[in-house]
């Protein structure tokens, strides 16, 4: 009995390596043929109830042998997560399927992000093919996954005794992103991910749990990031609470915990900067004061080991002023900036100054400003928001001191340049700011005379 057992065993272990080939197919049409004649042979119809017999057999044993071979699909809403390792034989595979695979399949279901994903294994035929990014990313496509993790596993004689030897490899999904920060996230999983690991046998349950809760972590971190470079905010800041919670308690010794440790509380740091910029911008378009304060209730979600970052001290500042019209707080946060080489902080300190009555210092900083790179849509942000304030306030005449500068010496449009300046000498009392009435003859003299 043993004998015949391990013979039928042997046997379908044949048959499921060479099913997903086409002879495998051919062998099965064979077969459903001659089991059906041999029916036919009984029954004894018509010709063509025989054609249209033969016809069905020959149909559902390749949707069989199509459907059974083909590889799953990601359902829609949800996260693809493909793991593709190949093994050397059918213990190491049963290994790998029970005490890696299911492992990590229930932590990738747990936390608040769990239901989000879908763990698709695919079979060992396929795996046995992946054997570069090259392989996985047509893998990916064909499943429409957005995470893969794919490798192999070999048993080998390390120092006298056996050990797995696991070599994996990874590869994300995200949406258009620039080649610099798809360059990041691909260097960050491949310095956090398990590349090689050696995992003894006779202490393999528990390492294989170790490790899937590596990857586990790993994946999570990583796929957080791509959702947030993809746009999805909710989700990505999702994902790193969930790798916060998975790392409470673990060992603060293991590198890779370290590093997530401490990088986590970053993304989520850089998931409220966005918020807050996209609060920012949607403000810019609508001058909607609840933008506003959506963007000082994202300001208030970044840790102090981040305020100092240079968008947010921009965003911080800019916050201040509008929303509750601190000048020195505002003028302060930007101050902070000094040595960014960068002009738009400049820009906004020289508003201020202005904004107070000191057009001299406004100048200055706009001088300084014009010697560094700043975007060309942020000039014309800049613009239209001292002409918003303008409208706010008319009383702020000066500011057209500032849009005369601007379109003169930044932007080149000498004719609304004049057009500025003729305004601003024509508000106020003559006794105010008499240095910069001067001033401003004086160079729609000159814009007038380069013109002739």
């Amino acid at each position: 009995m043993g004998s015949l057992s391990a013979d039928v065993t042997a046997i379908a272990e044949l048959a499921r390596k060479h099913w997903p080939k086409y002879y495998a197919l051919l062998l099965a049409e064979i077969l459903s043929s001659l089991l059906a004649t041999f029916i036919l042979v009984v029954v004894s119809p018509e010709n063509t109830a025989k054609l249209i017999t033969y016809l069905i057999v020959w149909g559902i044993t390749y949707i069989i042998w199509w459907y059974t071979n083909c590889l799953p699909k990601t359902k829609k809403g949800k996260v693809g997560f493909l793991i593709s390792i190949s093994a050397g034989d059918e213990t190491e595979r049963k290994k790998i399927r029970e005490d890696f695979v299911t492992t990590l399949h229930e932590l990738l279901k747990g936390g608040t992000s769990g239901h989000s994903f879908q763990l698709i294994k695919v079979p060992e035929h396929v795996a046995e093919k992946i054997v570069d990014i090259d392989d996985a990313q047509r893998l990916r496509l064909k499943c429409r996954a957005h995470f893969v993790i794919y490798g192999r596993v070999r048993l080998r004689p390390v120092g006298g005794r056996q050990e797995h030897v696991l070599h994996l490899e990874g590869i994300v999904a995200h949406g258009p992103i620039s080649k610099v920060v798809s360059e990041k996230i691909s260097n960050e999983f491949a310095e956090l991910l398990p590349r090689r690991v050696r995992i003894a046998t006779e202490n393999d349950v528990f390492s294989f749990a170790f490790t899937s809760e590596w990857i586990n972590c790993v994946s999570k971190y990583i796929i957080g990031i791509a959702a947030a470079c993809s746009g999805d905010l909710d989700y990505a800041e999702e994902l790193q609470n969930d790798v916060q919670r998975l790392l409470d308690g673990r060992d603060r010794t293991f590198p890779i915990f370290a590093k997530l440790k401490q990088r986590a509380p970053q993304r989520l740091a850089e998931i409220n900067h966005a918020r807050a910029s996209i609060a920012c911008n949607r403000w810019v378009r609508t001058r909607d004061p609840i933008e506003m304060e959506a963007v000082g209730f994202h300001l208030d979600r970044i840790p102090s080991f981040y305020a100092n970052d240079y968008g947010v001290l921009l965003l911080k500042s800019i916050f201040l002023f509008v929303k509750h019209r601190e000048v020195k707080g505002a003028m302060a946060t930007l101050k902070k900036c000094k040595g960014v080489s960068e002009g738009t902080w400049l820009y906004n300190l020289g508003f201020l100054y202005a904004y107070i009555g000191d057009l001299k210092r406004a100048i200055q900083r706009y001088r300084n400003a014009m010697d560094l790179p700043i975007e060309a849509q942020v000039i014309a942000q800049i613009e239209e928001f001292i002409c918003w304030i303008l409208g706010e306030e008319p009383q702020k005449y000066q500011l057209h001191y500032c849009l005369g500068f601007i379109n003169w010496k930044i932007k080149g449009d000498k004719t609304q340049a004049v057009k500025d300046f003729d305004t601003f000498l024509s508000q106020g009392d003559e006794k105010e700011f008499t240095v910069e009435r001067e001033l401003a003859r004086k160079w729609i003299s000159e814009i007038q005379t380069s013109e002739d």
